[in-house]
C-alpha cells in the first residue's frame, strides 16, 4: 500500500482517490523536505523495518478504504468515467452532454468530505512533525511494537509473517501505548561535516527532546471512529457527544484540535422527510430547525436523564471548589432537562423552571442543533396518531432496535397497531356504564352510540391498556372452580367489548413486567392486592408511553390536526362567486347534518352557557373575518399554529371554530401535517 501510493512531487497535497475492484481508497500524501531524497529502506538480517530516527521523515501518507454507496439518488453534475472508456456508437453531440450534464457518483459526496477531513489531519500531522518530529517519533515507536510480534518464517526466507492471533493484541498494544520519551542525540563524528550539518544536527536534536503527549495510533483509530460516526453500525450515540457536539473532534498530540466531517450524513435529522421543523435558511445550505412555544422536545437516541446525569458530572460547577454557580447556559440547560416531558410545551417548561421562555426556547435550540432532541407537538389525551407514508419500512429497519430498547416480546407493528386503530365509541362507553345504565336513554345519547368508527385517541389508548389490565388482574386472581361466578361471567362478556389488539399489547407488556398477581398475592389483604394492582397499572401505562414517545421520536407515527378551510368570503365577491359559495355551502351543510350529529345547529343554549356569553361571541365574527384577509384559513396551519397566532385562549379558539361550523363559513379538516404547514414549523 505504501508502494503504490509513493506519489510524484507534483501530486503531493492533493486529494487521490483510486478505485480497485469495490473498494474506493482516499489518499493524500504530504512531502516535508523536497530537498531530501535518500531513504533509508535497509532491513535487518530477521526482516525488521528499520526504525532509526536519522533516517529522516520525507513523505507520508494517510489511506481511507471506504465502500462505495449502492443505493440512492444519483446526483447532477460532472460525470467520473473511465478515461480511456469507448466512444463507440456516440455521437459527438451526445458526447459532449454526457459529460457536462452527466451525473456523478453516488459516493462523490463521501469521498468528498473524507478527502476535507483528510487535508485537515495531515496538514496537523506535518505541523506536529516540523514542530518536535511527532510523525517520526511516533512511527518509531509503533514499528518497534510490530517487529515484536513479526515471526520470521524460516531462516532463509526474508518473508515474514504475522500471527493472526498476535496481530489484534498488537493493534491494541499500539493504541494503548504511552509517546515516546525525549531522547538526547549524541554527536556522530560521520555527521558533523561543515557547520551547516552541525546546525542541522542540532535543529534535530532540539526537536527531539520536545515532550510527546499523544499515541499517533490512537488518533488515527480516532478519525476513523469520527468519520463514520453516522453510520448505522454507529448507530450508537453517547450522552457527552450530543451535548458537546465533539463527537467529531479529535485532538492530535493532545495538543490541536480537528474537526472531522462525518462521511455519510445524519438521517434521522437531515434526510428525514418527516422532521419537519427546519426551514432552508437564506444562503441555501443551512438547515436551521424552527422551534415554537407550543413545540415540546422528544429524545430519539439518549434519553432526558441521561443527558442531565452526563451535563452533572462533566459540568463545570462541580469541579469548582470556591465558586460553585456554574455557566449561565449550563444551568438552564440542567433545568430544561429536569422537567422536559413530552406533555409539556415549552411554555410550560419555561414557567415550571421560573425562566424566560426566551431562554428555554434557546437552550432547546442548542439540543436540536446537535441532534439530541427533536420538536414535535405536545402529546394530549385527544392526540390521534397515523402512520407515516414510509412507516412500513421504517418498522422493518427499527424493529430491532425498538426490541432492544424495550422486550423482543412487544412486537413494534402490534403497539402501532393499537395506536392508530379505530374504534367504536359506543363500545367502551357502554362497556365502562353497564353496571350503571339507565333503561332509558335520550335520543342525543342513542345518536351518539350510533356514530361510525373513527381514531383512537392517546386517552382511549390508556384508558383500553387500563382496563384490559385490570381484567387481567382479575381473571389470573380467580379461582379455576368459579367458572359459575357471575363477576368472572362479567369478565369474559366485557372482554369482547374492547379491540383485541388491545388484549394482546397489554398482555405482552404484562409478560415484560412479570408482575401479574399469584396465588400469594390474593391471600393477602385486599388493600395489598389494590396497591399491586394500581402499581401494575402504571407499569403498564409508563411502558406504554415510553413505547409512544420513542416512536414519534423516530417519525414512525405522526399526529393528525386540525386545519381551518374557508368556505365563503366576507369580502366582496362577484355573482358567480357567491353562487358557487352558496351551492357550496348547502351541500355541506346538508353532509354534515348526516355524519355529524353532535353539531347541534338549531340547538338554543340558555343564557348561562359560557359559550353563549356576549364576552365569548362579542368579536368572533370579526376576528373570522380578519384571518380570512389574513389568508389563514386556506388549510395549511393547524388549529395550534392558528391560536399562538393569533394569540388567543384554547377556549376562544373553540368558540371561533363552532361559530365558523355553525355559520357554515369554514371546514376543519384533519390530516397529517407537510413540510409547507404552520409557516415551515408544522
Amino acid at each position: 500500500m505504501s508502494k503504490l501510493f509513493r506519489t510524484k512531487p507534483a501530486l503531493c497535497e492533493q486529494p487521490m482517490t483510486l478505485l480497485i475492484d469495490s473498494t474506493i481508497l482516499c489518499c493524500r500524501s504530504v512531502l516535508l523536505n523536497q530537498t531530501q531524497s535518500n531513504v533509508s529502506s535497509n532491513d535487518d538480517s530477521n526482516g525488521k523495518t528499520s526504525t532509526h530516527l536519522d533516517d529522516g521523515l520525507v513523505l507520508f501518507s494517510i489511506i481511507v478504504a471506504v465502500l462505495p454507496v449502492m443505493e440512492g439518488p444519483q446526483i447532477q453534475g460532472v460525470q467520473f468515467g473511465h478515461p480511456y472508456e469507448s466512444t463507440d456508437g456516440i455521437e459527438e453531440g451526445e458526447m459532449h452532454c454526457k459529460h457536462d450534464g452527466g451525473f456523478v457518483s453516488l459516493s462523490f459526496p463521501t469521498v468528498r468530505r473524507i478527502h476535507l477531513s483528510l487535508a485537515r489531519l495531515c496538514a496537523v500531522l506535518a505541523r506536529e512533525e516540523r514542530r518536535c518530529m511527532y510523525m517520526s517519533r511516533q512511527v518509531s515507536m509503533l514499528l518497534n511494537i510490530g517487529n515484536i510480534n513479526i515471526i520470521p518464517r524460516s531462516s532463509t526466507s526474508n518473508d515474514n509473517e504475522v500471527d493472526p492471533f498476535s496481530e489484534a493484541e498488537m493493534v491494541e498494544m499500539m493504541i494503548a501505548a504511552n509517546p515516546p520519551l525525549p531522547e538526547e542525540r549524541k554527536e556522530d563524528t560521520d555527521d558533523m561535516e561543515g557547520d551547516e550539518n552541525e546546525e542541522q544536527f542540532m535543529r534535530r536534536n532540539l526537536r527531539s527532546r520536545i515532550p510527546l503527549k499523544g499515541n499517533l495510533a490512537m488518533e488515527l483509530s480516532q478519525f476513523y471512529h469520527a468519520c463514520a460516526r453516522n453510520d448505522a453500525a454507529c448507530s450508537r450515540v453517547s450522552p457527552a457527544s450530543l451535548l458537546s457536539g465533539r463527537e467529531g473532534i479529535i485532538y492530535i498530540n493532545h495538543h490541536i484540535a480537528i474537526n472531522v466531517e462525518p462521511a455519510s450524513e445524519r438521517k434521522s435529522m437531515l434526510n428525514d422527510v418527516h422532521f419537519h421543523n427546519q426551514i432552508i435558511s437564506t444562503s441555501g445550505n443551512e438547515i436551521i430547525p424552527l422551534l415554537r412555544p407550543y413545540h415540546t422536545i422528544l429524545f430519539p437516541h439518549v434519553s432526558a436523564a441521561e443527558l442531565l446525569q452526563n451535563t452533572r458530572t462533566t459540568s463545570l460547577s462541580s469541579q469548582l471548589d470556591i465558586n460553585k454557580t456554574g455557566d449561565l447556559s449550563q444551568r438552564r440547560l440542567e433545568k430544561l432537562l429536569t422537567v422536559c416531558d413530552p406533555f409539556k410545551s415549552l411554555s410550560d417548561m419555561a414557567l415550571e423552571t421560573a425562566l424566560p421562555l426566551s431562554a428555554i426556547t434557546e437552550a432547546a435550540m442548542s439540543l436540536m442543533e446537535s441532534g439530541a432532541c427533536i420538536a414535535a407537538p405536545v402529546i394530549q389525551k385527544s392526540t390521534i396518531f397515523a402512520c407515516c407514508d414510509d412507516a412500513m419500512e421504517r418498522m422493518a429497519k427499527l424493529k430491532l432496535e425498538f426490541a432492544q430498547q424495550f422486550s423482543h416480546t412487544i412486537p413494534i407493528f402490534v403497539v402501532v397497531s393499537a395506536l392508530t386503530t379505530t374504534h367504536s365509541p359506543s363500545t367502551f362507553a357502554s362497556t365502562q356504564s353497564a353496571s350503571k345504565a339507565s333503561e332509558e336513554s335520550s335520543s342525543e345519547e342513542r345518536a351518539l352510540l350510533e356514530r361510525a368508527p373513527s381514531h383512537v385517541t392517546f386517552g382511549d389508548v390508556i384508558r383500553y391498556c387500563r382496563f384490559c389490565s385490570q381484567q387481567a388482574m382479575r381473571l389470573h386472581a380467580a379461582d379455576v372452580m368459579s367458572n359459575g361466578d357471575p363477576d368472572v361471567m362479567v369478565v369474559d362478556d366485557q372482554r369482547e367489548n374492547v379491540p383485541g389488539v388491545f388484549h394482546v399489547l397489554t398482555n405482552t407488556i404484562l409478560s415484560t413486567l412479570d408482575r401479574v398477581a399469584t396465588e400469594e398475592d390474593v391471600v393477602g389483604t385486599s388493600s395489598g392486592h389494590e396497591q399491586q394492582e394500581t402499581h401494575l397499572i402504571q407499569s403498564v401505562e409508563s411502558v406504554l408511553i415510553a413505547m409512544t414517545v420513542w416512536l414519534r421520536s423516530h417519525s414512525i407515527i405522526v399526529e393528525l390536526k386540525d386545519y381551518f378551510v374557508s368556505i365563503s368570503s366576507f369580502l366582496e365577491q362577484s355573482d358567480e362567486d357567491k353562487l358557487v359559495a352558496q351551492v357550496v355551502a348547502e351541500e355541506y351543510e346538508g353532509n354534515s347534518k348526516q355524519n355529524l350529529p353532535m353539531r347541534l345547529n338549531n340547538e338554543r343554549k340558555s343564557p348561562n352557557d359560557l359559550h353563549n356569553s356576549p364576552f365569548v361571541h362579542e368579536d368572533i365574527a370579526d376576528l373570522l373575518k380578519k384571518c380570512l384577509e389574513l389568508g389563514y384559513l386556506c388549510g395549511s396551519i393547524s388549529s395550534t399554529a392558528f391560536q399562538w397566532k393569533l394569540g388567543i385562549s384554547p377556549r376562544r379558539l373553540e368558540a371561533l371554530q363552532n361559530y365558523g361550523l355553525r355559520e357554515n363559513k369554514i371546514h376543519v379538516v384533519t390530516r397529517i401535517p407537510c413540510v409547507t404547514d404552520d409557516w415551515g414549523a408544522s
